[in-house]
């Protein structure tokens, strides 16, 4: 499958133009974007009543060690839809000052959740779907960084001028709404070797993942495979667990793999080093796995 992206994605930047192409790379990249996000829009959809089922909403229930940040590179709404339903305030970037600056702490019931891959109901502020919007449907497109509370409201804090904005899937009021796709084209970086051109756009939000990774006591890495072809993502955590001319983890980071996948675990060793602990189970039995209460802050990826 990373093969597969990898070269339509080289076909598009590098010979996209060019004569005797096969077929339309760019147009292939588009469709495949856009079925990919119908279905899993419509999987969270499906999901949106047994949201109280999932391993996710038991994470944000927990009586104590609720993660504070998630960091995902899965493209579907399960996890925000998740907290939503759990009561939290979600947040896609760490939240700011009006000067910039980035909060000490999380307003209190709040989770950010950074998705480094984008996300199937993300896509572009000149979309022609948000673009042709009446004014009376414009509230279900909002800015990535405007906050997601339980409560749905019909406004938004758009100025017009967003580079990428969100459509608003899981918390939109209308049951019949959430599954349906909204972009022409979402934002979603496929399974292609060097993603680094697509994700330029994410650069605020990669920057939050490195910020809150260096600062993290402790990380668990709840189902990630560590993949070949996603460079980007264990580039981060690696340069984000170590210390300058330490050859495993920085003594002030715990760093804990959750997948019952031996391969994976060995992955992680040999990327992250061997000081880090495992556990072989599901993440449907992360949050019985609870250590400690959280103290400053916990990340899962």
């Amino acid at each position: 499958m990373s093969d597969f992206f990898t070269l339509l994605e080289v076909m598009e930047r590098v010979h996209g133009d060019r004569e005797r192409l096969p077929l339309d790379p760019g147009d292939l990249l588009k469709g495949l974007r856009a079925e990919i996000a119908q279905g899993l829009l419509a999987t969270a959809a499906a999901q949106w009543r047994r949201a109280s089922h999932l391993p996710h909403y038991g994470w944000f229930r927990a009586p104590q060690g609720r993660p504070a940040v998630v960091i995902t590179s899965n493209w579907d709404t399960i996890v925000e839809q998740s907290a939503v339903r759990a009561g939290l305030n979600v947040r896609l970037s760490w939240p700011r000052t009006r000067s910039g600056n980035r909060l000490a702490e999380l307003p209190p019931k709040t989770v950010v959740i950074l998705k480094l891959h984008g996300s199937v109901d993300w896509g572009r502020g000149d979309d022609p779907c948000v673009l042709d919007v009446g004014a009376a449907k414009s509230w279900e497109f909002d800015r990535l960084d405007a906050p997601i509370r339980s409560a749905a409201l019909k406004q938004h804090t758009r100025t017009g001028d967003e580079l990428l904005v969100r459509h608003r899937s899981y918390d939109h009021p209308t049951a019949g709404a959430r599954g349906t796709r909204r972009f022409e084209e979402p934002h979603m970086a496929t399974m292609a070797a060097g993603k680094e051109a697509f994700i330029a756009d994410l650069g605020d939000i990669w920057d939050d993942a490195y910020w809150v990774l260096s600062r993290a006591s402790w990380l668990d890495i709840v189902g990630y495979s560590f993949p070949a072809d996603d460079l980007e993502l264990r580039t981060l955590l690696r340069v984000t667990t170590r210390r300058p001319g330490q050859a495993g983890l920085a003594s002030d980071v715990e760093v804990s793999i959750v997948n019952p996948s031996p391969d994976t675990h060995e992955r992680a060793r040999s990327f992250l080093g061997q000081d880090i602990s495992s556990s072989f189970a599901g993440a449907e039995s992360w949050n019985m796995r609870r250590r400690r209460p959280a103290k400053d802050e916990e990340a899962s990826a």
